[in-house]
Protein backbone atom coordinates (compact mmCIF):
# COMPACT_ATOMS: atom_id res chain seq x y z
CA UNK A 1 0.00 0.00 0.00
CA UNK A 2 1.58 3.45 -0.62
CA UNK A 3 1.46 6.51 1.24
CA UNK A 4 -1.11 9.54 0.35
CA UNK A 5 2.48 11.53 0.86
CA UNK A 6 3.67 10.54 -2.49
CA UNK A 7 1.62 13.34 -3.41
CA UNK A 8 3.23 15.63 -1.64
CA UNK A 9 5.67 18.06 -3.59
CA UNK A 10 9.32 17.88 -2.94
CA UNK A 11 12.15 18.11 -4.84
CA UNK A 12 14.37 16.32 -2.62
CA UNK A 13 13.66 12.14 -1.95
CA UNK A 14 10.46 11.63 0.64
CA UNK A 15 10.05 8.44 2.19
CA UNK A 16 7.83 7.21 -0.18
CA UNK A 17 10.00 7.52 -2.94
CA UNK A 18 12.12 4.93 -1.38
CA UNK A 19 9.30 2.97 -0.10
CA UNK A 20 10.16 0.26 -3.05
CA UNK A 21 14.43 0.82 -2.08
CA UNK A 22 15.14 1.14 -5.43
CA UNK A 23 18.28 -0.02 -6.69
CA UNK A 24 20.38 3.68 -8.22
CA UNK A 25 23.34 5.17 -9.90
CA UNK A 26 25.38 7.69 -8.61
CA UNK A 27 25.46 10.70 -10.87
CA UNK A 28 27.01 13.61 -9.46
CA UNK A 29 26.57 15.71 -6.34
CA UNK A 30 26.32 19.75 -5.99
CA UNK A 31 25.77 22.08 -3.28
CA UNK A 32 22.45 23.49 -2.75
CA UNK A 33 20.32 25.47 -0.43
CA UNK A 34 17.80 23.30 1.10
CA UNK A 35 16.25 25.75 3.79
CA UNK A 36 12.11 26.46 2.95
CA UNK A 37 11.50 29.66 1.85
CA UNK A 38 11.98 32.72 4.22
CA UNK A 39 14.64 30.39 5.95
CA UNK A 40 18.26 30.76 6.78
CA UNK A 41 20.16 29.60 3.89
CA UNK A 42 21.26 25.86 4.61
CA UNK A 43 23.67 24.12 2.23
CA UNK A 44 24.15 20.64 2.03
CA UNK A 45 25.43 18.29 -1.13
CA UNK A 46 22.35 17.19 -3.33
CA UNK A 47 22.86 13.66 -5.37
CA UNK A 48 21.55 13.39 -8.20
CA UNK A 49 20.58 9.21 -9.10
CA UNK A 50 20.47 8.41 -13.22
CA UNK A 51 17.35 6.48 -12.36
CA UNK A 52 15.69 9.11 -10.61
CA UNK A 53 14.11 12.77 -10.87
CA UNK A 54 14.70 14.00 -7.61
CA UNK A 55 17.62 14.19 -5.62
CA UNK A 56 18.81 13.30 -2.29
CA UNK A 57 19.61 16.17 0.11
CA UNK A 58 22.72 13.98 1.80
CA UNK A 59 23.50 13.83 5.34
CA UNK A 60 27.58 12.94 6.59
CA UNK A 61 26.17 9.63 7.39
CA UNK A 62 24.94 9.09 3.98
CA UNK A 63 27.66 10.66 1.92
CA UNK A 64 29.95 7.77 4.72
CA UNK A 65 28.19 4.90 3.38
CA UNK A 66 28.82 6.12 -0.60
CA UNK A 67 32.37 6.60 0.04
CA UNK A 68 32.51 3.09 1.71
CA UNK A 69 30.57 1.99 -1.30
CA UNK A 70 32.61 3.60 -3.67
CA UNK A 71 35.76 2.73 -2.12
CA UNK A 72 37.14 6.44 -2.04
CA UNK A 73 36.11 9.58 -0.32
CA UNK A 74 36.75 11.60 -3.43
CA UNK A 75 33.25 12.36 -4.81
CA UNK A 76 34.50 13.00 -8.23
CA UNK A 77 35.29 9.04 -8.21
CA UNK A 78 31.76 8.11 -7.43
CA UNK A 79 29.49 8.35 -10.46
CA UNK A 80 28.73 5.07 -11.59
CA UNK A 81 28.58 3.58 -8.05
CA UNK A 82 25.58 1.49 -7.62
CA UNK A 83 23.70 1.87 -3.95
CA UNK A 84 20.41 0.80 -2.68
CA UNK A 85 18.29 3.80 -1.00
CA UNK A 86 16.06 2.56 1.88
CA UNK A 87 13.60 4.23 4.94
CA UNK A 88 15.43 3.22 8.27
CA UNK A 89 12.63 4.49 10.62
CA UNK A 90 14.91 4.18 13.53
CA UNK A 91 16.87 7.55 12.34
CA UNK A 92 17.04 10.61 14.29
CA UNK A 93 16.89 13.67 14.67
CA UNK A 94 18.08 15.65 17.36
CA UNK A 95 15.77 13.93 20.62
CA UNK A 96 13.45 13.25 18.32
CA UNK A 97 13.15 9.54 16.45
CA UNK A 98 12.17 10.63 12.58
CA UNK A 99 13.30 7.90 10.07
CA UNK A 100 15.38 8.92 7.56
CA UNK A 101 16.59 7.60 3.99
CA UNK A 102 19.68 5.80 4.54
CA UNK A 103 21.97 3.92 1.59
CA UNK A 104 23.31 0.40 1.45
CA UNK A 105 24.84 -1.73 -1.09
CA UNK A 106 22.19 -3.62 -3.54
CA UNK A 107 21.54 -6.86 -3.06
CA UNK A 108 23.56 -8.87 -5.64
CA UNK A 109 21.69 -11.62 -7.90
CA UNK A 110 22.04 -15.30 -6.80
CA UNK A 111 24.93 -16.96 -8.67
CA UNK A 112 23.59 -19.41 -11.87
CA UNK A 113 24.49 -22.53 -10.10
CA UNK A 114 22.05 -21.24 -6.94
CA UNK A 115 19.33 -19.84 -8.97
CA UNK A 116 18.95 -23.55 -10.64
CA UNK A 117 19.45 -25.36 -8.01
CA UNK A 118 16.65 -23.48 -6.28
CA UNK A 119 14.17 -24.50 -9.24
CA UNK A 120 11.61 -27.02 -9.36
CA UNK A 121 11.96 -29.99 -10.92
CA UNK A 122 11.23 -30.07 -14.28
CA UNK A 123 8.92 -32.97 -15.51
CA UNK A 124 10.74 -34.62 -18.57
CA UNK A 125 8.09 -36.22 -21.60
CA UNK A 126 8.72 -39.95 -20.23
CA UNK A 127 7.09 -38.42 -17.23
CA UNK A 128 10.93 -38.23 -14.86
CA UNK A 129 11.52 -35.57 -12.92
CA UNK A 130 14.61 -34.28 -14.13
CA UNK A 131 16.56 -31.18 -11.57
CA UNK A 132 17.90 -28.27 -13.07
CA UNK A 133 21.59 -27.96 -12.86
Amino acid sequence: MSSYKKYKKSRFLTKSDVEDEPQVTYDEAADQNVALPGEQEKIKPCIKFKELDKQLAANITQLDAIAELAGTDEMDEWPGTRLTLYWDPTVAYGPNITGGIRVRAPKKPLPKLVRKLTQPPVEQENGEEEIPI
